[in-house]
């Protein structure tokens, strides 16, 4: 008893926090997540810069009369642009319309566009010097002797000996003065005849008369074979 009165007990001045010690799979499991979400938002950002846009071909071009003489339309790749002039193919990625511009302006260009205006082709109205009209009835002219031709079978020298006879007998005739119709121009002609006769002519009377043929209750055909041998069956 003497001893516990003559020993005070010890005070406690300031309390002692002990923090609790983190384990390594929780440490390695918070470091993968903040890496994880650090470089997915950097490919994220990455991407973001990478993505640009693109200027790609417009057909509203094609009526801009600076560009209506040499730019056509690249099928194969909207970002590209077609020159009929220098016959390449150019990039309107970057500016669309100003890499036009720059392509008209550049020296090779030019060049082919002098060339293009210098070996330019006369046209067949400057050929033959004569006006549309006048053209055509040269043409009627030509068809109508083919035609005379074919009806009475004659020949195609002897076809070529008229031309060159009516040349001769009508001098101050344009039209016989330009006629052209040999050996090889008529042969052309007669097949492009007849494939407008097979392709054209005859599908579309063929679906006219069956047209006309669905508003008639009744119809005959009657047909005249008196040299062909037909056995019924």
């Amino acid at each position: 008893d003497h001893f516990s009165l003559q020993v005070d007990p010890l005070t406690v001045k300031e309390s002692v926090t002990v923090t609790p010690k983190t384990t390594t799979a929780a440490t390695s499991t918070n470091s993968s997540s903040s890496s994880s979400s650090s470089s997915a938002s950097s490919s994220s950002s990455s991407s973001t810069t990478n993505k640009r846009y693109c200027s790609k071909f417009k057909k509203e071009w094609l009526s801009n009369s600076s560009f209506s003489m040499f730019l056509r339309e690249c099928k194969s790749d909207p970002t590209k642009a077609l020159c009929a002039v220098c016959n390449l193919q150019f990039s309107i990625e970057n500016s669309g319309i100003d890499d036009i511009n720059r392509h008209s302006k550049s020296k090779k260009h030019l060049e082919c566009l002098k060339s293009a205006e210098s070996n330019r082709s006369q046209t067949i109205y400057e050929t033959f010097h004569m006006t549309t009209s006048e053209l055509n009835k040269l043409c009627a002219a030509e068809v109508t002797m083919v035609f005379h031709t074919v009806k009475h079978s004659h020949s195609y020298i002897s076809q070529d000996c008229t031309i060159n006879l009516s040349k001769k007998c009508f001098p101050d005739s344009s039209i016989a003065k330009n006629i052209t119709c040999n050996r090889t121009k008529q042969y052309s002609l007669i097949n492009w005849a007849r494939e407008i006769a097979c392709n054209v002519l005859a599908p579309s009377i063929t679906n006219y008369v069956v047209l006309e043929l669905r508003d008639v209750a009744f119809f005959s055909v009657c047909s005249y074979m008196s040299k062909l041998k037909l056995e019924f069956n």
